[in-house]
């Protein structure tokens, strides 16, 4: 009898010990292991019922000028007549060929035979080339390995069976021969001309310089102030709690929820490996440990798992269908840290034809390394449009010429700061040294940095200037300053 009952308390103390070695193992798996906790590609496919942007849709050129060989162009929208579809298939055509002969050409070489009717695709980065092909199914020729990235495609009238590849990272340029048609092309500059058409002038025009960058000689526009509403307001707790859900799953239960007294709300799991930001103004940041589980990625793989953590994290349209906001890559690079690859992505968003700058920050970021996301900042709003904002009268904006001679001191001033030199500090020299760093002069609406917090909540219709990765902002009818962003600074 003694003996059962030693039996039964070694059962017992076995039994014990197993479940309390068990609960700290269970314990250690879900707050000690943080490349269990992290999120791989495998795990961020969207679902079925998730919309995701198609590559062609997500990756357009932010500017598809059109040159009509007399000193006059225009700028026109990646989908105006598919104009980037056509664009797409013409690179096809010349990848495929087996015939095709590739040769680095200069600079000068390439402003020469652009002076014709010519089309440019154009992006402010430099995409790899090779992925680019490997992408979008090109069986891409031998000649062109030696191309290493691209951020312009051009055809000239002026050499019809050639294509032009620019990559600005390393300044060089690419002449690309073959018999392979480039009609298409050729027909949508003769279509863009037929229909009424905003004039664009080189900025070297109105200075005496050899500056191409763009601009209207004059513009008019329906553009008006809006207001907006967030996509997060702070008082909706259960939004705001079905949305964490995402990033935590099945670990929610673990994870603890902080308060700060300015109302900030932080959701957070283990020691800080997941973190999951709610500012008081709606706009959210997830940040990540790197988990060292992952796999390199490159350009296309990385920016696929991008596109897939957007879509089940939040969505790309999260005010649905009726009310779409349309998504576009605005920017990308490659990061480097403690060995190991990855990009950041960084997303702009057009309402109504109109693209949305925010003073500071990016509508969407994604940062991608090894395959995991490590940081994640979403900041969407929804204008509000109206019966008067669609009948609102057509007015003439403050002439963009103007508008550099009125703020040339003032972009001096910003560009220096940034670490941007100049030979002149003054005078037509300077105005001309300033004008030649313009990328791109266009359009848009303006969340300044302000507004954020939500005392104004009101986008502003802004001319924009973009040098390099920075966004500089001037009012569109009195072409006061309004703010700049620096892209690729989180």
């Amino acid at each position: 009898m003694d003996g059962s009952k030693k039996y039964i308390e070694t059962i017992k103390t076995v039994l014990i010990v197993a479940l309390f070695i068990s609960t700290m193992l269970l314990l250690y798996f879900f707050w000690e292991n943080p490349a269990r906790s992290s999120f791989p590609f495998s795990e961020m496919m969207a679902g079925e019922d998730e919309f995701v942007p198609s590559m062609e849709q997500i990756l357009q050129p932010s500017e598809i000028s059109v040159d009509f060989g007399r000193g006059v162009a225009t700028v026109i929208a990646y989908n105006t007549t598919d104009s980037w579809t056509q664009g797409l298939l013409a690179l096809r055509k010349f990848a495929n060929a087996e015939d095709l002969l590739v040769e680095s050409i200069t600079k000068e070489q390439y402003d020469k035979i652009m002076q014709f009717r010519s089309i440019s695709f154009s992006f402010l980065n430099t995409i790899p080339f090779s992925s680019f092909c490997e992408e979008f199914g090109y069986e891409k020729s031998p000649s062109l390995q030696q191309i290493w990235g691209f951020s312009r495609l051009s055809y000239s009238a002026g050499s019809p069976e050639s294509l032009f590849i620019t990559d600005s990272f390393s300044d060089k340029y690419y002449r690309l021969v073959s018999p392979a048609t480039t009609h298409t092309l050729e027909a949508l500059i003769n279509a863009t001309e037929q229909e009424q058409y905003v004039a664009y002038y080189s900025i070297g025009t109105f200075l005496g310089t050899g500056t191409r960058t763009l601009m209207p000689l004059a513009y008019n526009t329906k553009m008006e102030e809006l207001f907006y509403n967030k996509e997060f307001q702070r008082s909706q707790e259960t939004q705001i709690r079905g949305f964490a859900q995402k990033f935590f799953g099945e670990s929610f239960d673990f994870v603890r929820r902080i308060e700060e007294s300015k109302g900030t709300l932080i959701y957070m799991y283990g020691y800080g490996q997941k973190v999951l930001t709610v500012y008081e103004d709606g706009h959210i940041e997830y940040k990540e440990e790197v988990s060292g589980q992952g796999t390199e990625q490159d350009y296309f793989e990385a920016l696929h798992s991008a596109l897939n953590f957007v879509a089940s994290h939040g969505g790309w349209q999260p005010f649905g269908e009726e009310r779409s906001l349309q998504p576009c890559l605005r920017y990308s690079r490659e990061i480097n840290s403690d060995k190991k690859k990855g990009y950041q992505f960084f997303f702009g968003v057009k309402a109504a034809g109109e693209e949305l700058y925010y003073e500071g920050r990016q509508p969407l970021m994604v940062e991608i390394m090894d395959g995991q996301v490590t940081f994640y900042q979403r900041d969407l709003i929804l204008p509000e449009y109206s019966e008067e904002s669609s009948s609102a009268r057509t007015r003439e904006t403050f002439s963009p010429v103007n508008m550099l001679a009125q703020n040339y001191s003032y972009l001096y001033k910003l560009l220096l700061s940034q670490g941007y030199s100049f030979k002149q500090a003054e005078g037509d020299a300077l105005f001309d040294e300033v004008s030649d760093l313009i990328d791109q002069v266009k359009q848009g609406y303006v969340l300044q940095a302000s507004d954020h917090e939500g005392s104004g909540a009101v986008l502003k219709p802004a001319w924009i200037i973009v040098v390099d990765d920075m966004e500089i902002y001037f009012d569109l009818f009195d072409a006061s300053p309004l703010g700049h962003t620096k892209i690729a600074e989180k």
